[in-house]
């Protein structure tokens, strides 16, 4: 993989059949008797966001060879940055949260070259 993707957009504008998700290679649990079970996510971390509150946020790796079919909607944020893993290392603290470009090195060294592609139609309710 040559880039990555950097953003804050919680609304995908890519349909699911144009997306792969990727998912550890190693031995997962495929599925739990009775439950839908969620993918495994790269990292799960909390962090304050002022007055007493915290945020919490789940990083998923997918994947596509495709553009999207969709217009980013009206009130989503649009920013959205493409990176390779050289740029992305030159990035300071005040162009990308520390947290974020930690997670996002270790999507395009280890996650993109040891995990595996899955179908998103394996985690549909």
């Amino acid at each position: 993989m040559a880039s990555g993707l950097a953003g804050n957009s919680r609304r995908i504008w890519l349909r699911q059949n144009q997306l792969r998700l990727l998912q550890p290679s190693y031995n997962r649990l495929a599925s739990l008797p009775g439950v839908k079970l969620h993918p495994q996510p790269i990292a799960i971390h909390t962090y304050p966001a002022g007055g007493g509150h915290y945020h919490t946020d789940i990083s998923y790796a997918f994947i596509t060879s495709e553009n999207p079919i969709h217009d980013i909607a009206s009130g989503e944020s649009n920013n959205i940055s493409l990176f390779n893993l050289r740029d992305l290392k030159k990035l300071t603290s005040k162009q990308i949260y520390d947290n974020a470009k930690t997670i996002a090195m270790y999507t395009l060294t280890t996650v993109v070259e040891e995990w595996d592609e899955v179908d998103l139609l394996l985690y549909k309710l």
